[in-house]
């Protein structure tokens, strides 16, 4: 009985000290009433009330939710994202998140747009509140004044549940009209956006709903207007859309499918260019452009197969990269795999000529690709851009060890710090814990020219849950007690 009374106090005690953890973890953000609410817009965004590593609970997409602060937090994993502090006003379910507390990715919220992650601040003087319950932005004239307004004499219907009109700028998630609302195309021009896809929008005129009467920018492919694109003089053809008889509306074929073997769309070439996913469920396209299946997770990395780009068939009109996965970042079953994905998904997309429907110079490329092809139309003879200093190395270190006398600690203000075992080819990052001790093993710095971050080789001396003690690691020198010694132009501790 003593022994069961016993396990029954230490199970209390840790009840307790866990919820403890968890309320002081909530108050990371003081809570302040914004009056906004907003959706879930992501199917399986996680609302995370005990650690910034929770995979648990997810809410549904359209979940009603209560921005508690106009403030954001970054959290302390790998990935360094920000948060902001919400509460559950309807999960759309049984109702057991109700109420719930806790953070969230802005990027699964319609507070999205208003995200200043500079500042690290949701923009709420942006935001209006809509009959809908759902937040828009403020009317940006400038904006909105980028195509003078036009009679098209031109109407016709969302066709994509969820399809945004762009009030604000063209990074705006909401609002988001529902398939079958009516538009007026309000210019024959279409404009293309300055975000690293570089999409095309038309602007419209909502006809009902509880949006009737607002303006904003929307892509052709979410709406019956897409029928009618002329991408070369970025313009809709107004006149054919005109002409079509009202009892056969868009009645205009889609274009036709590839029918070959989707993975060979590009030639597989060896490009030595290896990069990461960027985008947090980044989709790898193995079967066709709508194959939707495979998702990847932030910081997977991967392969480049080909230094071409190719566009999909109808839909979006989306370019596309050939990738082959090389670390999953999860059980390893997607390692190995090849597939397309969108190159704003990837590390790779400063690299996009859009233009020229290429990859221009990561790692392994040369500049001047025309020039290094054979007779053979090959690109295997190319020459390696050197990279800068100011971007970095794409190659793994390999510091001599030395004594240098230099010792330090710990102390992210995050509590861990990002690390990677020496000798693991860096395919799983680690994190160390604040108040571990070091011995620093060279004087040299490492910036990685995909984290950005820069690294120095160290050696445990102790570590609080002697997890590492010991071992020899590379951590993020801005995470310990010696980042004011390091000189970030010439690579070196002081």
């Amino acid at each position: 009985m003593r022994r069961l009374l016993i396990i029954l106090g230490f199970t209390i005690i840790a009840a307790i000290a866990n919820a403890q953890a968890c309320k002081s973890f909530i108050n990371q953000v003081y809570t302040e009433n914004t009056g906004l609410k907003g959706k879930v817009t992501f199917d399986g965004g996680t609302l995370k009330m005990c650690d910034f590593e929770d995979t648990a609970p997810n809410l549904k997409k359209g979940t009603e939710i209560e921005l508690l602060s106009p403030k954001m937090i970054k959290d302390n994993t790998s990935w360094n994202l920000s948060h902001i502090k919400v509460k559950v006003i309807d999960d759309k379910g049984t109702g057991t998140m109700n109420g719930k507390i806790g953070y969230m990715y802005p990027a699964s919220t319609s507070f999205s747009a208003f995200a200043d992650y500079t500042t690290e601040r949701i923009n709420i003087d942006n935001i209006n509140i809509k009959p809908s319950n759902q937040i828009t932005p403020k009317n940006n004239t400038s904006f909105l004044n980028k195509l003078d307004t036009e009679v098209t004499g031109v109407t016709g219907t969302v066709t994509f549940d969820g399809g945004t009109l762009k009030q604000s700028s063209f990074e705006d998630t909401s609002p988001n009209l529902d398939k079958g609302t009516a538009l007026e195309l309000i210019s024959p021009k279409m404009l293309k956006d300055n975000t690293s896809i570089a999409l095309h929008h038309v602007k419209v005129k909502v006809l009902e709903g509880p949006y009737k009467g607002e303006i904003g920018y929307m892509y052709p492919s979410s709406t019956s207007f897409s029928k009618y694109t002329d991408y070369d003089n970025t313009r809709i053809k107004v006149e054919d859309a005109l002409d079509v008889e009202e009892d056969a509306p868009f009645a205009i074929p889609p274009p036709p499918s590839y029918t070959g073997n989707f993975l060979a769309r590009l030639k597989t070439e060896k490009t030595g260019a290896t990069g990461i996913v960027t985008f947090d469920g980044g989709t790898l396209k193995i079967t066709s452009f709508d194959d939707s299946k495979t998702h990847l997770v932030y910081g997977a990395k991967i392969e480049l197969l080909s230094r071409d780009m190719v566009k999909e068939d109808g839909g979006w009109n989306l370019y596309h990269i050939k990738v082959k996965v090389i670390d999953d970042l999860a059980d390893g079953r997607h390692n190995g795999k090849i597939g397309y994905m969108y190159p704003a998904s990837t590390s790779f997309v400063s690299f996009a000529n859009y233009t020229e429907e290429r990859m221009e110079a990561p790692k392994g490329f040369s500049p001047d690709l025309k020039k290094d092809k054979d007779e053979n139309n090959n690109n295997d003879n190319f020459t390696a851009a050197a990279p800068t200093p100011s971007d970095g190395s794409y190659e793994l270190p390999s510091f001599t060890n030395e004594k240098t006398g230099i010792t330090g600690i710990i102390n992210s203000g995050l509590g861990d710090a990002y690390a990677y075992t020496d000798g693991s080819d860096w395919a799983k990052e680690v994190y160390l814990k604040a108040g571990t001790k070091f011995e620093l093993l060279s004087k040299k710095v490492f910036k990685d020219a995909i984290t950005k971050y820069y690294f120095i080789k160290i050696k445990i001396i102790a570590d609080p849950d002697k997890t590492f003690t010991g071992k020899t690691m590379w951590v993020n020198v801005d995470e310990t007690s010696i980042a004011d010694r390091a000189n970030k132009t010439d690579l070196t501790i002081k």
